[in-house]
């Protein structure tokens, strides 16, 4: 239902895509759903309200130890300075901008108005006072000044939806294969603190599968669900809900309801015996196997936790296209030429075109990326940003090669 200039109306639509974060189109219809006890309510993972500081010197605080770091770290936090114990920021390009993840808001049902109004609050309370110990503590912070606040608080966890299929952690650290593994994650595991000020963290063997199931309800039809909410264990949450694989789930999510919505998928619910096998027909990154057989994925499909209706392949067909397509943009945004002049790669400097402004997280990420491929190629690596157009000009920039 909606109200606009033409006055009340409403919108039907053959799928839904639950990309709330909150499952808030699931819960509301009736999708069960774990994380909202009553019990959990002000002891979930702390939120953090992202702040940008400019003029900064990055590279002397690097240069600085990690002792020194740390040391830093513990006083800022026993002073009553700083909320946890870490000097985090993604530096941008330049190396004049540090974007802080230093802020920790705890005791906030995020499931609650009142409290993200709260939050919101205690987490510029928590800037001011993190701003004042940068400048006058922290080496290369010294003339920093507060360039900006995110837009809103961030989010860690609330609910998830009791889906097809559960991730856990024992399926992520084993590698576990699924037949209908849409996405990839390969961030690190990390679960904050619910009432303290540290992290548990660390980092997968290798990058791990998260299956379509893992985003579809049990029964009910006309809905998926993407993001944080997925079925997974707390966990397993810890991490799949980054930003990198929320995106890539998010793809996988609008392709399955566009699909659904033609008729070319089904979200009807079947048991594991009622359902054919079937792989994608997609060659598979190796894998470093660092865990007991016993966590390894079965070869055999027909004992595979998910078996997809025959009518789901198309959907896999659909994501081994685009991601076809997309390892095209990504070759031809890195300079590679044609057959013909491939001799002449990796000789020359290589163009990484990335379809969003200069800051972001994408050119963050992107700017890591090429560094490593620099050292590892033994050419310089470009980073050139062609935002606009919803991320058109930047592949249009891709596809066209080097030029």
């Amino acid at each position: 239902v909606m109200e606009n200039v033409s006055g009340r109306g409403a919108l039907r639509a053959k799928m839904l895509v639950d990309a709330t974060g909150d499952a808030v189109l699931a819960s509301a219809a009736g999708v069960p759903c774990v994380g909202e006890e009553p019990e959990l309510r002000h002891k979930r993972q702390p939120c953090t309200l992202v702040f940008r500081m400019s003029n900064v010197d990055v590279r002397r605080f690097r240069a600085l130890p990690r002792e020194e770091k740390r040391a830093l770290a513990l006083e800022g936090l026993k002073d009553g300075r700083l909320a946890w114990e870490s000097l985090s920021f993604c530096s941008t390009p330049g190396e004049i901008h540090a974007v802080c993840l230093m802020s920790g808001i705890h005791e906030i049902d995020a499931l609650d108005a009142r409290d993200l109004t709260k939050a919101e609050q205690i987490g510029r309370q928590q800037i001011q006072s993190i701003v004042k110990f940068l400048q006058e503590r922290v080496p290369g912070f010294e003339k920093a000044l507060l360039g900006g606040i995110a837009e809103r608080v961030g989010i860690r966890e609330t609910r998830r939806i009791v889906g097809r299929h559960t991730l856990t952690e024992k399926e992520i650290v084993g590698g576990v294969r699924f037949a209908d593994a849409v996405a990839l994650g390969a961030g690190p595991m990390d679960l904050h603190d619910a009432g303290g000020t540290g992290v548990d963290l660390w980092m997968p063997p290798a990058p791990f599968e998260i299956p379509l199931s893992c985003l579809l309800p049990q029964q009910m039809e006309g809905i998926v669900v993407t993001g944080r909410a997925i079925s997974a264990t707390r966990e397993a949450n810890g991490g799949a809900r980054h930003m990198g694989t929320a995106m890539c789930l998010g793809h996988a999510a609008g392709v399955y309801a566009a699909l659904a919505a033609r008729g070319e998928a089904t979200l009807c619910a079947r048991s594991a015996a009622s359902r054919g096998a079937w792989c994608p027909p997609t060659t598979h990154w190796p894998r470093r196997r660092t865990t007991p057989p016993s966590w390894r994925a079965p070869r055999d499909t027909r004992h595979h936790p998910i078996h997809p209706h025959p009518k789901e392949a198309s959907l896999m067909h659909a994501m081994n296209r685009r991601t076809a397509v997309a390892s095209l943009v990504a070759l031809a945004a890195t300079g590679a030429a044609p057959l013909a002049g491939a001799q002449d790669f990796p000789s020359k400097t290589v163009r990484l075109v990335v379809p969003f402004p200069a800051g972001g997280p994408s050119d963050t990420t992107a700017r890591s990326i090429a560094d490593g491929l620099s050292k590892v190629l033994g050419q310089p690596v470009v980073v050139e940003n062609r935002p606009r157009a919803g991320a058109i000009v930047g592949s249009q920039a891709g596809l066209a090669g080097p030029g």
